[in-house]
């Protein structure tokens, strides 16, 4: 991991925003200034097609305060940017202050927004945006010192730090990323594999030769990467892997499975280890099957339990048949069989069609079949009562790409159970359905989507529109491939509704462009939550996109009851590096999305994208 030094340093706005913060109490016309305040110092790109302060037009700047539990814009201070001007002070000494109460977890949102040339006053649109990482306001507390980075909308932006470098990394595809639930809000990424000279098969594990045992700590607030892993030999990971999953628990992240060097090839591991509280790595037990790309989510909140769901393995799924029944697909057999080589086959216990729960330190605790195999899926984690459910979403097996998705549930309830394909319903258990046929506490649901698809991507979009006639809970199911060999990109975005089990349009939405492996994430927190960047992936193996585009809903309230319409948009702008796939996008939480790593075509081969940018959801 690297940084780049900026040719030019970066600047503030007249050096600083400075916004006194004081309880409401505070706020009256015998107050004094208050004791605790907050240096609010805004920084921004600093090149000129990036920098939101150097468009041409007036401006207003408005600060917002985000506090949980009250509505957007009620803490709020709008005032004119004067370039040149004196630094923004905005303090709580008069009758009509602008005070923001005392409470945990509050954001200070800036936005440059557009003039009405009719009026003066502020207008539509807005311009820019930037967000502090969300902070503890108490009384008798220190001040504290926070950087919003303040971009321009709808745009990828390079990334400043306060010493003029740049943030990089070494341009690494297969690496995960992960945001750490404190409020510092931190990005740890993980691993990873450079290509080999000359290699031109971006979807090929033979095309990578050096494998990361690097981790990469990536901070919003100062806008700094650095490389962790070389404070010791304890800070790395013990097997340098790409490919592999991750996933947070409570105060550990879990690294799980890929594919790890061997005889200057890539050969898959079951190998897992795990990042303390520390940051350093330690090795867990190993999984029972081998297997990349698997499914992990964390089991419980609060908790080390991880429950790991399929993937790419080394063992055979099916026991080939001569006798079976002629099949051209899964459903065509009966239960426990599958279709394998044209005749419906018998299930052998394989990475793919199994689950396994593991813990950091108790080990491998259980495992678990699925109904069908399944590898270079997509997934979401739903909630749910005492637990919740894991969508596994298209892929492959040994009969070709998937056109259906599995749910898998889990609970606390009746003593902790996963639903699982070999099991038999129990008369004691009313949890969740129990054997009333409503539910599926114990076998996995198993539903079609509208086209099959492979290397999609997913996103899980649930979002309070203000409204209680409006509950908007959807999973995106966003491109893809709709054959193994990664030849015929999927243009469709589906949506399903987990309200009603149906999906919105058949039909899908189509996109701007076909993408398979497609970069997905939700942006997170504000007015703009729930916009959903798909940046990247390919048209092929060998051919790579470097555009992005983002899906945002519009609620419709003239007609009585609200009505939510989904619109897809292209970016302002293309990635920075060209074209890329196998990167990482992570959503912040000062509502950016992180762009880092992954591998595009160059004109001897694959390279390496280490550019990384933050996304501005408009």
């Amino acid at each position: 991991m690297t940084s780049r030094r900026a040719t030019t340093p970066p600047q503030t706005l007249r050096a600083a925003l400075a916004l006194l913060i004081a309880g409401l109490s505070a706020c009256s016309t015998e107050a004094p200034a208050p004791s605790v305040g907050a240096n609010l110092v805004v920084r921004r790109p600093t090149s000129a097609e990036d920098d939101p302060f150097s468009t041409a037009g007036d401006k207003f700047v408005a600060i917002t305060a985000e506090v949980p539990g009250k509505p957007d814009g009620e803490y709020r201070v709008v005032k004119p940017y004067i370039p040149g001007g004196a630094p923004i002070t905005l303090e709580c000494g008069t009758a009509g202050c602008t005070g923001v109460p005392f409470g945990l977890g509050l954001q200070l949102r800036v936005e440059l927004w557009s003039v009405d040339p009719a009026t003066g006053k502020p207008a539509a649109p807005v311009l820019a945006r930037g967000k502090t990482i969300p902070f503890d306001h108490q009384k008798g507390s220190t001040a504290k010192t926070l950087t919003p980075y303040v971009t321009r909308l709808n745009r990828f932006s390079p990334i400043y730090a306060d010493d003029g470098t740049v943030a990089a990394t070494t341009g690494l595809a297969g690496s995960t990323s992960v945001a750490l639930p404190q409020n510092t809000g931190e990005v740890l990424i993980i691993g990873g594999a450079a290509p080999g000279a000359g290699k031109k098969n971006a979807y090929d594990p033979a095309s990578y030769s050096s494998f990361s045992d690097g981790v990469a700590l990536y901070s919003p607030n100062d806008r700094k990467v650095q490389m962790i892993s070389d404070v010791g030999p304890e800070y790395r990971l013990a097997k340098g892997r790409a490919f592999h999953s991750s996933a947070v628990g409570n105060g550990v992240v879990a690294v799980v499975g890929g594919y790890v060097s061997s005889d200057g090839g890539a050969k898959l591991t079951n190998s897992v280890e795990y990042i303390d509280a520390a940051g350093k790595v330690k090795e867990g037990a190993p999984l029972t099957f081998a297997r990349a790309g698997a499914t992990v989510v964390q089991l419980f909140a609060n908790s080390n339990y991880f429950l790991i769901l399929g993937g790419k393995g080394e063992l055979p799924c099916y026991a080939e048949s001569t006798t079976g029944a002629q099949c051209d697909n899964d459903k065509a057999c009966g239960s426990g069989d599958g279709c394998y080589k044209g005749k419906c086959s018998q299930q052998l216990n394989c990475a793919s069609n199994t689950w396994e729960l593991w813990h950091p330190t108790e080990g491998n605790k259980a495992q678990g079949k699925l109904m069908y195999p399944r590898w270079n899926q997509t997934a979401v984690r739903l909630p749910g009562v005492a637990g919740g459910y894991v969508m596994l979403i298209g892929g492959e097996s040994e009969g070709g790409v998937r056109s259906d998705f599995e749910v898998v549930q889990f609970t606390t309830l009746g003593g902790g159970i996963i639903s699982r394909a070999d099991a038999e319903c129990d008369p004691s258990v009313t949890a969740l359905g129990g054997c009333d046929g409503q539910g599926f506490f114990w076998k996995p649901l198993v539903q079609g989507i509208p086209s099959p698809r492979t290397m999609a991507a997913a996103a899980y979009v649930a979002v309070p529109r203000n409204s209680p006639t409006l509950d908007y809970r959807h999973v995106y199911i966003v491109g893809g491939f709709s054959d193994a060999q990664h030849t015929k990109p999927i243009g469709l975005v589906h949506v399903f509704d987990v309200n009603s089990g149906s999906y919105i349009n058949e039909a899908g939405f189509p996109m701007q462009f076909p993408r398979g492996a497609p970069m997905v994430a939700a942006a997170q927190g504000g007015p703009n939550e729930g916009q959903v960047l798909i940046a990247g992936g390919s048209t092929s193996e060998t051919i790579h996109l470097s555009s992005a585009e983002l899906i945002y809903v519009t609620v419709d309230k003239s007609t009585g009851a609200p009505v939510a319409n989904l619109q897809i948009t292209a970016t302002e702008n293309d990635m920075p590096d060209g074209n890329r796939v196998f990167g990482t996008v992570t959503a912040l939480n000062t509502g950016h999305v992180l762009l880092s790593g992954g591998v595009g075509t160059g004109q001897e081969g694959l390279v390496g994208q280490g550019a990384m940018s933050v996304w501005a959801p408009f």
